[in-house]
């Protein structure tokens, strides 16, 4: 007699990455139009507007983490992004938004 999975696909990191790995451009798609329009209606939109950027981030790590040298980068790049979002009054060559932009270069050139 077969046994039915009744599992869910979340029980285990396994059968996230496989439910990820099954439907990844739906997530990018759905991260990228969050990013797009996500704070379109609040009312600060810097914060709401690094929210984004990091949601956005960690979506593609998520996605692409069954590549090793995509993962690897991916983390980089947040750790880099933290660092600078963390520090940036205290580095004055860095301006507030630029280098999330540079790092997005990076994250498109590396993903393509």
């Amino acid at each position: 007699m077969k046994q039915i999975n009744t599992s869910s696909p979340f029980s285990s990191f396994a059968g996230l990455l496989s439910y990820v790995d099954q439907r990844k451009y739906a997530l990018l798609l759905i991260s990228f139009l969050i990013l797009i329009f996500g704070n379109t209606f609040t009312e600060d939109h810097q914060i709401y507007g690094i929210v984004n950027v990091y949601q956005n981030l960690l979506t593609g790590l998520v996605v692409f983490y069954n590549k090793k040298r995509l993962r690897y980068m991916m983390m980089g790049i947040i750790l880099v992004s933290v660092a600078l979002d963390l520090f940036a009054g205290s580095i004055s060559f860095v301006q507030g938004t630029s280098w999330h932009g540079i790092l997005y270069l990076i994250f498109f050139h590396a993903g393509g």
